[in-house]
C-alpha cells in the first residue's frame, strides 16, 4: 500500500513539473469532476509559483519589460529549462542566458544586462562571508616586495561588462523614474557588484579599473596590473595609478587575500 501510493505521488510530481497526463488513468476524482481538470489545477499552480520566483528574483526586470512580456518569457523559460533542484534560489539562476537566446532580446541586449545585474546582486546578497585585508597587510607587503603580488577577491564580487546603458536604465527603474530610451554603447561599462558591512553595492568603474579589476580576479600579478596600466594610460604614474586602485579596494573591502 505503502509502495503503491509512493509510486502514485511520482507519478503525479512528475506530471505536475514535467507538464505530463501519464498519471491521469491512476487518479480517482469525485464524479463531478475530472481528472484532466484536477491534475490541471496542480500543474497550474506549479507554474505561477515558479513565475512568482522569477517575478521576485528580476523585478526590475519585470517592470522594463511590462506584465505580459514578462509572464510569457517566465512562462517558455519553465517549459525550456526545467527546475532540476529543490531549492528555489537556484531555479532562476538561468534566466539571463535563456533571455540571451530570446529573438526580442538579442534585439535589445539591454534586457539581458539588466537581468545580469539583477542576479550579481542576488549571488552578492547569498555569498560566503570571509574576511577582507586591511591596509596594513598592504603596508606590510609593500616592504616586503608588492611586484610578484595576487590578490584573491571576496566571494561576492562580480565584474559585470556592460555594452549598452542598461546600468542607467536599472537604476532609473529602482528609483521608480522614466527609464532612458536603451542604447548601444562605444564603449564597454564596467559594473562592479558586492556586498560590504552586509549590505549588497553595486558602482560603474572607469574602464582602465575596470580592465585592472578583472585582471586581478584572473590571477594577474600586480607587476603585470601596471604594465596593463601603462598602456592605457600615463606609463610613468601607472604604479601610482594601481597602488590608488588597489587601496580602494581594499578599503571597499573586495580583498580577501595578498599572496
Amino acid at each position: 500500500m505503502a509502495s503503491n501510493l509512493a509510486a502514485l505521488q511520482a507519478a503525479l510530481q512528475q506530471d505536475i513539473i514535467s507538464g505530463g497526463t501519464d498519471v491521469l488513468p491512476l487518479l480517482s476524482v469525485p464524479d463531478n469532476a475530472s481528472p484532466e481538470k484536477r491534475l490541471f489545477v496542480y500543474q497550474n499552480a506549479y507554474v505561477a509559483r515558479l513565475v512568482e520566483f522569477l517575478c521576485e528574483d528580476f523585478d526590475t526586470t519585470w517592470t522594463f519589460l511590462g506584465d505580459k512580456l514578462f509572464y510569457d518569457l517566465a512562462r517558455k523559460y519553465i517549459r525550456d529549462c526545467p527546475s532540476h533542484t529543490p531549492n528555489a534560489r537556484w531555479f532562476s539562476h538561468g534566466f539571463p542566458e535563456f533571455l540571451d537566446g530570446e529573438k526580442l532580446v538579442r534585439e535589445v541586449p539591454a534586457i539581458a544586462e539588466i537581468a545580469r545585474i539583477e542576479r550579481a546582486l542576488g549571488d552578492a546578497f547569498d555569498a560566503f562571508d570571509t574576511v577582507p585585508v586591511s591596509h596594513g597587510a598592504l603596508a606590510d607587503l609593500v616592504h616586503s616586495g608588492i611586484e610578484k603580488a595576487r590578490l584573491k577577491l571576496h566571494p561576492s564580487v562580480t565584474l559585470l561588462r556592460l555594452e549598452t546603458n542598461s546600468y542607467d536604465a536599472f537604476r532609473a527603474l529602482r528609483n521608480e523614474q522614466d527609464p532612458p530610451a536603451v542604447k548601444n554603447e562605444d564603449e564597454t561599462r564596467w559594473l562592479l557588484v558586492w556586498r560590504k558591512d552586509f549590505t549588497c553595492r553595486h558602482m560603474e568603474l572607469k574602464p582602465e579599473q575596470g580592465v585592472l579589476l578583472d585582471l586581478a580576479r584572473q590571477g594577474s600579478g600586480f607587476e603585470m596590473l601596471c604594465e596593463v596600466s601603462a598602456t592605457m594610460d600615463g606609463p610613468d604614474t601607472a604604479a601610482i595609478r594601481m597602488a590608488g586602485y588597489l587601496s580602494g579596494w581594499i578599503e571597499n573591502e573586495l580583498v580577501t587575500e595578498i599572496a
